[in-house]
């Protein structure tokens, strides 16, 4: 057998013995999935009014009214995310138990289950605690988990992977405008800048001697809604680029709550641009760019007017809602020869 020969024999077997391995970690997850029992069955997730979440982070907690999330961090309290907080509840309550790791104590560490490693997370209904948990590393199967129930000395290997932090990001409502919105029920957005990206592509107020300030109103052109430039009938407006436009405002999300805002050169009285979608009925909803850092150029400030909470947000994010008017005009034809 040559050399090639070689190394291709040792590939293949090399491949079996990872096929064989992949397939040992699947068995053995199939075979803890089938034998698995509810760690708390008895309670349900909706009777969930309070979550605390400790880490090595901090710690944040959750407060539900009627349906809805409060978090409160660092004692400011904002709106939550109700899909990610609800998954929370539900994720913790439908813990299933695959085996028992360990019963001693003296093996907490290995399992990063003990008071200093662990996330510590504690659920509470209307009459107190019902769930206090201690959720460790995860296993080597890579979907599965170490936990340990408040009062036990037993680590379980749970079936399902629980991992949370105390970070507002994964918790907070990241879009800035309510996204069921349809583009057909905005009747005019308004632009006002003084925002602008100058050649080297750094955000600055290129715009601050002439404001970029217009307003795009829904119209009838043909039987069919429209869009045009509001007092300027001879400017025609690009239906695919007003409509693109919408999207991206409709679909504007934050990067993370700012909860401190020392140090930071602000504009809330006077934002250096503000967005706003007006739609059919009335309702109206303003974003609004309040700050930028100059040494991380990548970092723009916002905030609205219904949660008037600071979030950050990346730069190339507001490049896509604060377009100049001219990237709106719809370019005439060339003539045909």
């Amino acid at each position: 057998m040559n050399f090639k020969e070689k190394v291709k024999a040792l590939g293949a077997v090399l491949g079996v013995l990872v096929l064989l391995f992949v397939i040992g970690i699947i068995t053995r997850s199939i075979t803890y999935a089938s034998q698995a029992e509810p760690l708390f069955a008895q309670t349900d997730k909706a009777e969930v009014q309070k979550i605390t979440l400790t880490d090595k982070d901090g710690s944040i907690e959750f407060t539900k009214h009627d349906s809805e999330w409060d978090i409160i961090k660092d004692g400011i309290t904002l709106p939550g995310s109700k899909d990610a907080i609800d998954g929370l509840a539900g994720s913790i309550t439908g813990t299933r138990k695959s085996r028992i790791a360990t019963e001693k104590k003296e093996n907490w560490e290995q399992y990063a289950v003990d008071d200093k490693s662990a996330t510590h997370v504690v659920l509470s209904d209307a009459k107190g605690t019902v769930i206090d948990i201690y959720l460790g590393k995860s296993a080597e199967d890579g979907v599965s988990q170490f936990v340990r129930i408040a009062g036990k000395d037993q680590v379980i290997q749970t079936v399902d992977r629980l991992m949370y932090s105390s970070k507002t990001r994964e918790w907070i409502n990241h879009a800035m405008i309510p996204q069921d919105i349809k583009v057909g029920e905005i009747d005019k957005i308004s632009v006002r800048s003084i925002l602008g990206f100058d050649q080297s592509g750094n955000l600055d107020l290129v715009n601050w001697h002439s404001p970029q300030n217009y307003t795009v109103f829904q119209t009838i052109k043909d039987g069919k809604p429209s869009y045009a430039l509001h007092g300027n009938s001879t400017l025609q407006i690009s239906q695919a680029r007003i409509t693109d436009l919408l999207y991206n405002v409709i679909n504007f999300n934050n990067e993370d709550i700012v909860l401190d805002t020392k140090g930071l050169s602000l504009s809330l009285s006077l934002p250096l641009a503000e967005i706003t979608l007006s739609l059919n009925g009335g309702k109206t909803y303003t974003i609004a760019v309040v700050g930028y850092s100059r040494e991380n150029n990548a970092v723009v400030y916002v905030t609205d007017k219904i949660n008037p909470s600071v979030y950050s947000v990346m730069a190339w994010n507001i490049n896509r809602v604060l377009p100049k008017l001219e990237s709106l005009v719809e370019q005439p034809q060339p003539a045909q020869q």
